[in-house]
């Protein structure tokens, strides 16, 4: 069985797409997804499973939606990535969180044009693969690249700050450790 994490962009975000973490906890065990465990009430998932990242997200947006929760994109990445997240964040951490790790199914796709249109001039974005590292120093709120990171990455991508990915790659930690 492999590790994985398992990221639903925009849940309980402003008191959107509502969805308790019981319920997708419930989900995921509809799904067939063993050991299910969250992080926060936001929509992170850390679960064992066999098959492919693309084919569990798809059964566990079925999931979720036979549920009643929302109809929202859900980002099945292997464990790997979101510790390279984290061991690769090539900015200053002073304050994590204004540093964010964009991740996607699949290798980013950068629009320059978008890109500059978006961001302050204080802001840094870097792209790596499936990775971009969005640094916020004057802080999150009221960021048109956070905001448009799909956009200006060329293809659906989820965003959390340094600290959740911290967590989520503690959280990892102790499933090895097992």
């Amino acid at each position: 069985m492999g590790l994985f994490v398992a990221l639903l962009k925009g849940i309980n975000v402003g008191g959107k797409k509502r969805l308790p973490m019981a319920k997708l906890r419930a989900a995921a065990e509809a799904a067939g997804l063993s050991e299910a465990e969250t992080y926060l009430a936001s929509g992170n998932l850390i679960f064992e499973a066999d098959g492919a990242a693309e084919d569990l997200a798809t059964s566990l947006r079925a999931a979720v939606i036979a549920a009643g929760g929302p109809d929202v994109a859900v980002f099945v990445l292997p464990a790997t990535l979101v510790r390279r997240a984290e061991s690769a964040c090539p900015f200053n951490a002073d304050d994590p969180r204004h540093i964010h790790a964009a991740l996607a199914a699949g290798d980013l796709l950068p629009d320059a044009d978008v890109i500059a249109r978006l961001k302050r001039p204080d802001e840094a974005l870097l792209p790596d693969g499936a990775l971009a590292w969005l640094h916020t120093p004057s802080g999150a709120a009221g960021s048109k690249l956070l905001a448009g990171l799909d956009r200006a990455l060329g293809r659906d991508v989820t965003a959390r700050n340094l600290r959740t990915i911290r967590a989520l790659v503690q959280m990892l930690d102790g499933r090895d450790a097992t």
